[in-house]
Protein backbone atom coordinates (compact mmCIF):
# COMPACT_ATOMS: atom_id res chain seq x y z
CA UNK A 1 0.00 0.00 0.00
CA UNK A 2 1.12 3.29 -0.80
CA UNK A 3 -0.02 6.92 0.20
CA UNK A 4 -1.41 7.48 -3.52
CA UNK A 5 -2.54 3.69 -4.36
CA UNK A 6 -1.43 0.70 -4.65
CA UNK A 7 -0.47 -2.25 -7.34
CA UNK A 8 -0.78 -6.07 -7.75
CA UNK A 9 1.06 -8.45 -9.71
CA UNK A 10 -0.29 -11.59 -10.65
CA UNK A 11 0.77 -14.36 -13.66
CA UNK A 12 -2.51 -15.68 -14.60
CA UNK A 13 -6.12 -14.11 -14.98
CA UNK A 14 -7.79 -16.17 -12.44
CA UNK A 15 -5.09 -15.02 -9.87
CA UNK A 16 -5.40 -11.61 -10.70
CA UNK A 17 -9.07 -11.10 -10.25
CA UNK A 18 -8.69 -13.64 -7.12
CA UNK A 19 -6.33 -10.90 -6.06
CA UNK A 20 -8.71 -7.96 -6.94
CA UNK A 21 -11.44 -9.99 -4.69
CA UNK A 22 -9.78 -9.78 -1.81
CA UNK A 23 -8.56 -6.50 -2.42
CA UNK A 24 -12.17 -4.95 -1.99
CA UNK A 25 -13.31 -7.35 0.25
CA UNK A 26 -10.36 -6.42 2.77
CA UNK A 27 -11.04 -2.10 2.06
CA UNK A 28 -14.83 -2.89 2.67
CA UNK A 29 -13.78 -4.19 6.33
CA UNK A 30 -11.89 -1.62 6.82
CA UNK A 31 -13.71 1.36 5.53
CA UNK A 32 -11.76 2.20 2.79
CA UNK A 33 -12.97 2.91 -0.65
CA UNK A 34 -11.87 2.21 -3.83
CA UNK A 35 -11.99 4.70 -6.57
CA UNK A 36 -13.26 2.41 -9.56
CA UNK A 37 -12.79 5.90 -12.15
CA UNK A 38 -9.01 5.38 -11.04
CA UNK A 39 -8.49 1.79 -11.24
CA UNK A 40 -7.27 0.21 -14.70
CA UNK A 41 -5.28 -3.09 -15.41
CA UNK A 42 -1.97 -3.46 -17.72
CA UNK A 43 -1.22 -6.56 -19.61
CA UNK A 44 1.67 -8.63 -21.17
CA UNK A 45 -0.70 -10.59 -23.27
CA UNK A 46 -2.73 -10.07 -26.59
CA UNK A 47 -5.67 -11.81 -25.13
CA UNK A 48 -8.26 -9.99 -24.00
CA UNK A 49 -8.69 -9.39 -20.06
CA UNK A 50 -11.38 -8.38 -18.42
CA UNK A 51 -11.68 -7.55 -14.70
CA UNK A 52 -14.28 -6.11 -12.18
CA UNK A 53 -14.78 -5.13 -8.48
CA UNK A 54 -17.97 -5.47 -7.21
CA UNK A 55 -19.22 -5.97 -10.29
CA UNK A 56 -17.74 -3.09 -12.08
CA UNK A 57 -15.85 -3.54 -15.22
CA UNK A 58 -12.08 -2.02 -15.06
CA UNK A 59 -10.81 0.06 -17.83
CA UNK A 60 -7.77 -1.87 -20.07
CA UNK A 61 -4.86 0.07 -20.46
CA UNK A 62 -1.96 -0.26 -22.93
CA UNK A 63 0.06 2.11 -20.28
CA UNK A 64 -0.53 4.22 -17.13
CA UNK A 65 1.90 6.46 -14.87
CA UNK A 66 2.40 4.84 -11.53
CA UNK A 67 4.51 6.56 -8.65
CA UNK A 68 6.52 8.73 -10.96
CA UNK A 69 7.24 5.82 -13.58
CA UNK A 70 5.88 4.76 -16.80
CA UNK A 71 4.42 1.60 -17.09
CA UNK A 72 4.07 0.18 -20.63
CA UNK A 73 2.40 -3.43 -22.27
CA UNK A 74 5.37 -3.96 -24.20
CA UNK A 75 7.89 -2.95 -21.28
CA UNK A 76 9.60 -0.60 -23.23
CA UNK A 77 11.38 2.47 -22.36
CA UNK A 78 10.27 4.24 -25.29
CA UNK A 79 7.59 6.56 -23.87
CA UNK A 80 9.39 6.60 -20.37
CA UNK A 81 12.61 8.73 -21.93
CA UNK A 82 11.77 11.33 -23.49
CA UNK A 83 9.37 11.97 -20.52
CA UNK A 84 12.25 11.85 -17.68
CA UNK A 85 14.49 13.44 -19.76
CA UNK A 86 11.82 16.18 -19.55
CA UNK A 87 11.40 16.27 -15.97
CA UNK A 88 15.01 16.65 -15.26
CA UNK A 89 15.99 19.38 -17.82
CA UNK A 90 13.15 21.30 -16.22
CA UNK A 91 14.45 20.51 -13.01
CA UNK A 92 17.96 21.34 -13.94
CA UNK A 93 16.85 24.44 -15.41
CA UNK A 94 15.33 25.87 -12.46
CA UNK A 95 18.75 24.99 -10.32
CA UNK A 96 21.18 26.86 -12.86
CA UNK A 97 21.51 29.37 -10.66
CA UNK A 98 22.17 27.68 -7.53
CA UNK A 99 24.26 24.82 -8.87
CA UNK A 100 27.44 26.90 -10.02
CA UNK A 101 29.99 23.49 -9.63
CA UNK A 102 28.14 21.57 -7.05
CA UNK A 103 27.85 18.38 -8.17
CA UNK A 104 25.98 17.16 -5.24
CA UNK A 105 23.00 19.38 -5.71
CA UNK A 106 23.00 18.38 -9.20
CA UNK A 107 23.30 14.74 -7.73
CA UNK A 108 20.40 15.14 -5.14
CA UNK A 109 17.42 17.41 -7.07
CA UNK A 110 18.10 16.24 -10.71
CA UNK A 111 20.10 13.21 -11.12
CA UNK A 112 18.03 11.16 -8.82
CA UNK A 113 15.09 12.22 -10.84
CA UNK A 114 16.94 10.68 -14.42
CA UNK A 115 17.17 7.88 -12.51
CA UNK A 116 14.42 7.09 -10.52
CA UNK A 117 13.48 3.12 -10.55
CA UNK A 118 15.97 2.21 -13.46
CA UNK A 119 16.89 -1.02 -11.40
CA UNK A 120 13.45 -2.21 -13.16
CA UNK A 121 14.65 -0.34 -16.54
CA UNK A 122 15.53 -3.26 -20.06
CA UNK A 123 17.49 -0.70 -21.36
CA UNK A 124 19.53 -1.05 -24.37
CA UNK A 125 22.35 0.56 -25.37
CA UNK A 126 20.78 3.76 -27.70
CA UNK A 127 18.05 4.56 -24.62
CA UNK A 128 21.71 4.82 -22.20
CA UNK A 129 23.30 7.08 -24.61
CA UNK A 130 20.66 9.57 -24.37
CA UNK A 131 20.70 9.80 -20.58
CA UNK A 132 24.50 9.61 -21.12
CA UNK A 133 24.16 12.83 -23.26
CA UNK A 134 22.08 14.57 -20.62
CA UNK A 135 24.46 13.61 -18.18
CA UNK A 136 27.30 14.63 -19.63
CA UNK A 137 26.04 17.94 -20.94
CA UNK A 138 24.69 18.93 -17.58
CA UNK A 139 27.85 18.34 -15.30
CA UNK A 140 29.58 20.66 -18.48
CA UNK A 141 26.99 22.90 -17.62
CA UNK A 142 27.81 23.13 -14.25
CA UNK A 143 31.86 23.49 -14.83
CA UNK A 144 30.75 26.43 -17.69
CA UNK A 145 32.35 24.46 -19.95
CA UNK A 146 31.68 23.63 -23.89
CA UNK A 147 33.32 21.65 -26.41
CA UNK A 148 35.41 24.58 -27.24
CA UNK A 149 37.23 23.77 -24.16
CA UNK A 150 38.20 20.50 -25.60
CA UNK A 151 37.26 18.74 -22.02
CA UNK A 152 37.61 15.22 -22.16
CA UNK A 153 34.79 13.37 -20.19
CA UNK A 154 37.55 11.84 -17.84
CA UNK A 155 38.38 14.97 -16.84
CA UNK A 156 34.75 15.96 -16.51
CA UNK A 157 33.91 13.07 -13.89
CA UNK A 158 37.61 14.31 -12.26
CA UNK A 159 36.63 17.95 -11.38
CA UNK A 160 32.80 16.94 -10.66
CA UNK A 161 33.76 14.16 -8.84
CA UNK A 162 30.91 12.53 -10.50
CA UNK A 163 31.08 9.27 -12.08
CA UNK A 164 29.93 7.77 -15.84
CA UNK A 165 26.11 7.08 -16.01
CA UNK A 166 26.56 3.84 -17.00
CA UNK A 167 28.58 3.00 -14.04
CA UNK A 168 26.08 4.67 -12.18
CA UNK A 169 23.28 2.74 -13.21
CA UNK A 170 25.24 -0.96 -12.56
CA UNK A 171 25.49 -0.17 -9.35
CA UNK A 172 22.12 0.92 -8.86
CA UNK A 173 21.02 -2.30 -10.27
CA UNK A 174 23.21 -4.68 -8.51
CA UNK A 175 21.78 -3.21 -5.27
CA UNK A 176 18.32 -4.54 -6.10
CA UNK A 177 19.58 -7.87 -7.27
CA UNK A 178 21.35 -8.32 -4.05
CA UNK A 179 18.14 -7.20 -2.24
CA UNK A 180 15.57 -9.20 -4.56
CA UNK A 181 18.14 -11.88 -3.66
CA UNK A 182 17.74 -11.83 0.05
CA UNK A 183 13.43 -12.24 -0.65
CA UNK A 184 11.97 -15.77 -0.43
CA UNK A 185 12.37 -18.04 -3.29
CA UNK A 186 8.71 -18.50 -3.98
CA UNK A 187 8.13 -15.24 -4.01
CA UNK A 188 7.37 -12.71 -7.11
CA UNK A 189 9.68 -10.39 -7.00
CA UNK A 190 12.17 -13.14 -6.89
CA UNK A 191 10.89 -15.31 -9.51
CA UNK A 192 10.35 -12.40 -11.35
CA UNK A 193 14.05 -11.58 -11.21
CA UNK A 194 14.97 -14.47 -12.54
CA UNK A 195 12.47 -14.78 -14.93
CA UNK A 196 10.32 -17.84 -13.42
CA UNK A 197 7.01 -17.35 -13.63
CA UNK A 198 5.27 -20.46 -14.59
CA UNK A 199 3.65 -18.28 -17.82
CA UNK A 200 5.07 -15.53 -19.70
CA UNK A 201 1.71 -13.30 -19.48
CA UNK A 202 1.64 -11.13 -16.17
CA UNK A 203 -0.80 -8.96 -15.00
CA UNK A 204 -0.92 -5.59 -13.53
CA UNK A 205 -3.68 -4.15 -11.64
CA UNK A 206 -3.06 -0.28 -10.14
CA UNK A 207 -5.41 1.94 -7.79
Amino acid sequence: MHADGAALCAASQDDLQLLLNHFSEACSHLGLHISLKKTVTLSQSNEANIFSIDETVLQDVDKFTYLGSSLTQNTTLDHEIPRRLGFSSSTFGKLTGLVKAKTCVYEACVFSVLLCDSETWATYRPQKSKFSAFHIRSLRCILEKTWKDKLTNSDLFRLTGSSPLFTRLKFIRLCKAGHFNHLPADGIPRQLLHRELLTRASYLASY
